[in-house]
C-alpha cells in the first residue's frame, strides 16, 4: 500500500502531478486485490483503496474536473461502506460532503454533514491511540460551519468551530490520512469562516493574535491555503491592505503553485487587487505572468 501513501504525501504538498503518476494503475492493483478470492488483508487493501479514490478526486478537483472529482469520492464512499470501518467510513461521508459543497451543492452538503454527525459521534474515542473518527467527526463540525458561514448563519458557524476546537484541545495535533486536525487547523478554518461571514481584517486579527504555527500542519497545501485566506481577509478591507494581502498571495503561490494558479478564488483576487493598484507594482506584474493572467485594457 506503500504507492498509495506516497500519492497522498504529494498531494498533502500540493504535487498533483507527481500524485496522479501512476495512479490508475494503483487503483487498478487494489480493486483486484479486494476482488480477489482469497485475499487475506482486503480490509487493509479496502482501506488504501478508498485513500487512493479520493486522491483521484483531488487531483481531479485540482485540474479543474469537478464533476470528475465527485464521481471519483463517490467511487471512493462505496468502498469505504464496503470497509465498513468507522474510521474509513466517516472520512469518506465527510469528503463526499465536501465534494457536493464544490459543485454548490450546499444544502446537501449540510444535511448529509448534519447526519454523518450523529450516526459517527458515538463512535468518537477521545483517549484512545486511534480517534481517526473523532478527527473526520472534528472536520465534519469545520465544514459544517462553512456551509453555515456561507448561508449567513454566523451562531451556527460559531457553534460548529467551537464543537470542532473541542474536540482537537482533547485528541492534540493529529494527521489520519493527512488530513492535519488539531488546534492548529481549527484556528486555520476560524479564518476561513470568518472570511466567509465578511469579517475581513478582524478575522486576519484574531488569526494572527497569536501565531498559527504552520510547521504543526507540515503540510504545504494547508499552508498555502492559509496564506490564500490571508490575503483574501486583508482584500475585504479595500484597498488599505493591499500591499499585505499581494505579500500573503505571492507566498500562497510560491509555496503551492498547483493549487494556487488554477484557483478561481486566487486568480479574481489577483486580477481585483492589480485592478485597485494606484501605481505598477513589481509583485503584482510577477503574480500576473506566474498565473498567466493579463493586465485589464
Amino acid at each position: 500500500m506503500s504507492e498509495t501513501d506516497n500519492a497522498s504525501a504529494h498531494r498533502d504538498h500540493a504535487r498533483y502531478n507527481s500524485a496522479s503518476h501512476n495512479l490508475r494503475s494503483v487503483l487498478l492493483d487494489l480493486q483486484s486485490h479486494v476482488h480477489a478470492r482469497k485475499s487475506t488483508d482486503r480490509q487493509t487493501a479496502l482501506a488504501a483503496l478508498v485513500d487512493a479514490w479520493m486522491i483521484a478526486a483531488a487531483v481531479a478537483k485540482n485540474f479543474g474536473y469537478i464533476d470528475l472529482s465527485l464521481a471519483a469520492t463517490h467511487r471512493g464512499h462505496d468502498y469505504a461502506e464496503l470497509h465498513g470501518g468507522p474510521g474509513v467510513l466517516s472520512f469518506a461521508r465527510w469528503y463526499l460532503a465536501l465534494g457536493l459543497m464544490r459543485l454548490s451543492a450546499r444544502n446537501r452538503a449540510a444535511a448529509m454533514l448534519t447526519q454523518a454527525i450523529s450516526d459517527f459521534s458515538p463512535s468518537v474515542q477521545l483517549t484512545t491511540s486511534d480517534t481517526t473518527v473523532a478527527q473526520m467527526v472534528g472536520l465534519m463540525h469545520l465544514t459544517s460551519a462553512q456551509t453555515a458561514a456561507r448561508s449567513g448563519s454566523s451562531d451556527d458557524a460559531h457553534g460548529h468551530l467551537d464543537e470542532a476546537d473541542r474536540i482537537a484541545q482533547r485528541v492534540g495535533e493529529r494527521n489520519a490520512l493527512r488530513r492535519h486536525f488539531g488546534p492548529t487547523n481549527i484556528a486555520a478554518w476560524r479564518l476561513a469562516v470568518g472570511i466567509e461571514l465578511g469579517e475581513g481584517a478582524g478575522a486576519y486579527v484574531d488569526a494572527t493574535s497569536l501565531p498559527i504555527n504552520v510547521q504543526a500542519l507540515g503540510s504545504s497545501e494547508r499552508t498555502s491555503a492559509l496564506h490564500l485566506d490571508f490575503s483574501r481577509a486583508l482584500a475585504q478591507e479595500g484597498d488599505q491592505r493591499d500591499w499585505n494581502a499581494i505579500r500573503h498571495l505571492d507566498a500562497a503561490d510560491r509555496i503551492a503553485p498547483q493549487l494556487i494558479r488554477p484557483d478561481p478564488i486566487a486568480r479574481d483576487l489577483l486580477t481585483t487587487l492589480d485592478r485597485r493598484a494606484k501605481r505598477r507594482v513589481w509583485e503584482l506584474d510577477s503574480l500576473r505572468n506566474r498565473f498567466g493572467v493579463g493586465r485589464p485594457v
